[in-house]
C-alpha cells in the first residue's frame, strides 16, 4: 500500500501531537489538562487518515469523529478479513 507524501506529513503531525501530549502530562495544573485534549486530537487525526487511506474517500460528515471513523474502519477491516 503506497502512502503519498501529504499523508506522511499528516502522520508526522499525529506523532508531533502525541509527543506534545507526553510533555504536557508532566507539567503543572492546569497545563497538564492539555495532554488529554492533544491526545484526543491525535487520535481523531489518525482515524481520519486511516479511513482516507483504506477507502480513498475524503472525510466523513458528522461531528462524532471517534465513533464514526472507528465504526467505518472496523467495517472495512471485517469485510477485508472475510474476503481473505
Amino acid at each position: 500500500m503506497k502512502i503519498i507524501a501529504a499523508k506522511i506529513g499528516r502522520l508526522v503531525f499525529v506523532k508531533y501531537l502525541l509527543n506534545q501530549a507526553e510533555i504536557s502530562k508532566d507539567l503543572d495544573h492546569p497545563i497538564y489538562s492539555l495532554a488529554i485534549l492533544t491526545s484526543h486530537d491525535a487520535v481523531e487525526c489518525y482515524l481520519q487518515l486511516v479511513y482516507e487511506q483504506l477507502t480513498g474517500k475524503a472525510k466523513l460528515n458528522g461531528n462524532q469523529i471517534l465513533d464514526n471513523y472507528s465504526g467505518k474502519i472496523n467495517e472495512i477491516l471485517q469485510t477485508d478479513k472475510k474476503s481473505q
